[in-house]
């Protein structure tokens, strides 16, 4: 799910009909787009919103439709992820009391385990790293390539120093840049005392200057890339962090300034 960007939500059958289309043997595609009413877990960066609405963009001729008595109209639960840049979602299930029960208990035992859901995407872009450093041929201790660039994996806490203000340019939303202080390197030798990190959203995942976050970026010569900071709990959320570079492989270099 952390690698699908997935979210988990209560929603509303918004259409479901067949649409025709010459790619598909059948000669139809079905049509589903979901209204999100409730929305259990999802990247805080996510454009997802309760009122927004999931429809899928590819065509995908083996999707089945889905099987009566489900309407337009229904309330179902559903998990979705990002599949060639567009939505996919698996087979809906009815939004029942015991359904709803059962996911909002799978939901807080997932956080109990792996924190936030940026914190779920940290633990697996760790594992995915550790394997590349193990497959990385020529290059310096603990890096691995990534665009014909020299990587490293860098997990610290720290605090926002620094929060560029929201800005739109005929309603584009502007990435926003955030400078973090750090405090502590779970795993890494970067030296530099400040990192500056790009936000995908306006939230910039909750952070505000003078927050305490934890976070994970690749490190190379064009600075720090692919960021991923969590402002959920920092401090109790660093024994995790630890557990995770042992977990990984990786084992563990820890300082502070």
């Amino acid at each position: 799910m952390a690698r699908l960007n997935g979210f988990v939500f209560v929603g509303e059958i918004a259409t479901m009909r067949p649409v025709r289309t010459h790619r598909c043997r059948s000669g139809f595609e079905e049509k589903l787009e979901y209204i999100v009413r409730d929305l259990y877990w999802s990247d805080p960066d996510a454009y997802v919103r309760d009122g927004y609405v999931v429809g899928k963009g590819f065509v995908d001729c083996t999707q089945k439709p889905l099987p009566a008595p489900l309407k337009e109209g229904d309330k179902v639960i559903a998990l979705c992820g990002v599949r060639l840049g567009s939505y996919s979602c698996l087979r809906p299930v009815p939004a029942t009391s015991m359904n709803i029960n059962r996911v909002q208990q799978w939901v807080a035992e997932l956080r109990s385990r792996q924190g936030d859901p940026v914190l779920l995407l940290v633990h697996g872009r760790l594992l995915e790293d550790a394997e590349l450093i193990r497959k990385s041929d020529g290059h310096a201790k603990g890096t691995f390539t990534v665009n014909g660039e020299a990587v490293r994996p860098l997990v610290f806490s720290g605090t926002v120093a620094f929060l560029s203000p929201i800005s739109r340019i005929a309603r584009v939303k502007i990435s926003r840049m955030m400078d973090i202080s750090i405090s502590s390197v779970l795993f890494g030798d970067e030296a530099e005392r400040q990192i500056r990190v790009t936000c995908r959203s306006d939230k910039c995942a909750g952070a505000t200057v003078g927050a305490k976050v934890v976070g994970y970026c690749r490190m190379g010569q064009r600075g720090a890339q692919d960021c991923l900071i969590s402002t959920s709990s920092p401090e109790r959320e660093i024994p995790r962090l630890k557990d995770w570079v042992v977990e990984a492989g990786l084992g563990t270099q820890e300082g502070s300034w």
